[in-house]
């Protein structure tokens, strides 16, 4: 196993004991994120990324952490001793996602990732330095150039070249890709005649008050 690129980020609180993340990659094809650099009593060493142990509530069947005394589902207490321990009595309450299985592999991993976090903070020290992007730590960006520099940061840019007729271009350049047709120009909109103004309505006519009708001779007789 070989690390090919080590990749520091520096947090930005300078009193905390995490100094920075870490990403690697390994024998140039293989990437492991989100390793931290910690400041110990003894100096520095590394933690390998680490997700939080959880269990379910027995009575929702909701996850939460170890540490939790209700849930966060159905807010049921939950037992209290329910932190498990390693072989030195310490409280296991995280497992790592990736690590390395002996003291062999482990050493060497240590070792290239001080050693980058160490020249990494050499060249903070100059007034020109400029931080790594997070896109450019943990990313998939590679410069090709395998070092760090001090000056501005930049993904690197193909040179241009010319092609002649009859040459075929690198599959996936910008050369060998099809330039799509121009966009023909908007064409002048005519200019819309005003609309008529509306006439006015009339008023509706004005309601007649109600007659008086004359009784009828042959209705009153019969009644």
């Amino acid at each position: 196993m070989n690390i090919t690129e080590a990749k520091i980020k520096f947090v930005s609180d300078k009193t905390d004991k995490l100094k920075a993340f870490c990403s690697i990659t390994i024998d140039r094809e293989f990437v492991i994120r989100d390793i931290k650099v910690i400041e110990g009593a003894r100096g520095c060493f590394v933690a390998m990324p680490s997700r939080k142990l959880m269990d379910r509530c027995p009575s929702c069947g909701g996850k939460n952490h170890l540490r939790a005394q209700y849930c966060n589902d159905c807010g049921a207490a939950l037992k209290p001793d329910r932190v498990g321990h390693d072989e030195e009595g310490r409280p296991k309450l995280h497992a790592d996602v990736a690590h390395p299985i002996n003291s062999s592999c482990r050493d060497r991993l240590q070792r290239a990732i001080i050693e980058a976090y160490d020249r990494e903070v050499e060249l903070s020290k100059n007034p020109d330095y400029v931080p790594p992007s997070d896109e450019e730590v943990f990313g998939v960006i590679e410069d090709g150039s395998g070092g760090r520099r001090s000056g501005p940061r930049t993904r690197p840019t193909a040179p241009a070249s010319s092609t002649t007729p009859g040459s075929a271009a690198a599959p996936g350049s910008a050369v060998g890709r099809a330039t799509p047709p121009p966009i023909p120009p908007r064409l002048p909109t005519q200019p819309q005649a005003p609309m008529p103004p509306i006439p006015p309505q009339a008023p509706p006519p004005e309601e007649q008050p109600p007659t008086a009708t004359e009784p009828d001779p042959f209705s009153g007789g019969i009644l």
